[in-house]
């Protein structure tokens, strides 16, 4: 899950969810216990949820500035990525869903399993440094590897 932070317009991976359940409100309701949800065309429920095991992954706050020009989609119409200029994004480009390409997929699960829990510092850097691994490559390199 993304969020663009408002006036820097910097493009954040704020969550992770892997997908326990997928399906239509009616069903979610029923599955959560609840009385009312949001009207959607799907609903998704964590794994973690629907095995019993927790809550999902916890909140974590990367900046992507450095990798958001370089992210891919697949795209039957063509519209691949994102429209970026200096690493800021326009919020209006995150109201459609998108499915990533394996390979930036892999890119932001390495940038997620490198960065600690909580928010990034103030100024849209990372929380914390990189992974041994990531530290001495640059994460545009990252994303070439990871293709």
């Amino acid at each position: 899950m993304v969020t663009v932070q408002p006036v820097t317009d910097v493009l954040f991976l704020v969550g992770k969810l892997t997908i326990g359940w997928l399906g239509d409100r009616d069903e979610a309701m029923q599955r959560l216990g609840v009385p009312w949800l949001w009207d959607a065309p799907l609903h998704v429920i964590a794994r973690e949820v629907m095995d019993g095991s927790g809550h999902g992954e916890p909140f974590k706050e990367i900046s992507l500035r450095d990798v958001c020009a370089g992210l891919r989609f697949i795209s039957p119409g063509g519209k691949d990525r994102l429209r970026a200029s200096a690493g800021r994004v326009h919020p209006t480009q995150l109201q459609t869903m998108r499915q990533l390409t394996d390979a930036s997929a892999r890119l932001l699960e390495q940038l997620w399993q490198a960065a600690p829990a909580g928010r990034a510092d103030p100024a849209g850097g990372q929380a914390a440094a990189p992974s041994p691994r990531m530290r001495n490559e640059s994460p545009q390199n990252t994303l070439q590897r990871a293709r």
